[in-house]
């Protein structure tokens, strides 16, 4: 599969989504859902060393890219760019658009996520604004974007909090969960083009020295 790289420049509404903490999965969610309704009017932008940054290939995966703070997570979607330069999500033929999109927000924000088992989602989805198909479509992007893994990645140029081996200048934090969550320290400034390669397992590994 060939590689397809889309870039954006940020607006500063979304750049203030993109600053709120990640501490479990609906903002992932909800920050994914941002970008998706974003991108569909947003034209894509021409390479530039920071900003918001979609890679599809055999990983598939959205970049945040700023001087002193990147991160990255899974894109559960596939992206096609018609002549057009117009892009469209779509998965398992479902072609996502902004009331799909902006439906399923609703019912992510509204929703009890303590309480879910009991959650009924065939009754959250209920509304006379939507076709049986649209109903269909957003319980199916919904599961999606819940279940899937999102393999949360940050790198920090953290010079202000900087002590030692405990909290490097620059580190990596890997996953978002308190219990879960570990640092690995790096010697130098990193680009994006690192951590793109770092992620990418069609590329050579990167080496841990200890």
């Amino acid at each position: 599969m060939s590689e397809k790289n889309f870039e954006f420049e940020v607006e500063p509404l979304l750049y203030e989504q993109i600053k709120k903490p990640i501490r479990e999965i609906t903002d992932i969610v909800l920050l994914i859902i941002e970008v998706l309704s974003y991108i569909m009017w947003k034209p894509v932008g021409l390479q530039a060393s920071s900003g918001l940054k979609i890679v599809i290939s055999k990983m598939r995966r959205i970049f945040f890219v700023f001087d002193k703070k990147s991160f990255s997570v899974a894109m559960p979607f596939y992206i096609k760019q018609h002549e057009d330069g117009n892009l469209e999500v779509y998965d398992n033929n479902i072609i996502l658009d902004s009331k799909i999109l902006s439906y399923v927000k609703s019912i992510i924000t509204n929703m009890d996520f303590n309480n879910f088992a009991n959650v009924d989602l065939d009754l959250a989805i209920q509304d006379e604004y939507l076709s049986e198909r649209e109903k269909k479509d957003a319980r199916y992007v919904f599961y999606k974007l819940i279940t899937s893994e999102y393999g949360y990645i940050r790198y920090d140029d953290d010079l202000i909090h900087e002590s030692g081996l405990e909290h490097p200048r620059y580190h990596l934090d890997v996953n978002y969960s308190n219990g879960v969550t570990f640092k690995l320290a790096l010697l130098d400034k990193k680009e994006y083009d690192w951590l793109k390669d770092l992620l990418d397992t069609t590329t050579q590994c990167k080496k841990i020295v200890d």
